[in-house]
């Protein structure tokens, strides 16, 4: 991760949730390092010692004018210049601090 942090200088050390367990009504895990997801994606070998199942929780959100995609930075080290919808919690976050009634739907 040093290295990349030497190309990708935004590169920073989240928290990511990995599923451990997915059934059709429930889906049960735990919070991880994002380094930790990182380095098995870089290394899959190291799969069956971290077995880490990163979830992301997208939505697709339409507007009189179309619907809100974004392009992921070319430098991103995962899919960089591919379009994407918005992360469900970032756009959260984001309608958050415009409109307070996005709160109690989510």
């Amino acid at each position: 991760m040093a290295a990349s942090c030497v190309t990708t200088p935004a590169l920073f050390n989240g928290c990511v949730f990995s599923a451990s367990c997915v059934t059709r009504t429930a889906i049960k895990g735990y919070w991880t390092e994002y380094r930790r997801v990182f380095a098995q994606m870089k290394n899959p070998a190291l799969f069956p010692f971290l077995r880490l199942q990163p979830l992301a929780v997208v939505g697709l959100v339409h507007t009189p004018d179309g619907y809100i995609l974004g392009r992921r930075n070319p430098s991103s080290i995962y899919q960089g210049n591919f379009w994407q919808s918005r992360l469900l919690a970032a756009l959260k976050n984001e309608l958050t601090r415009k409109a307070s009634i996005w709160p109690s739907r989510f």
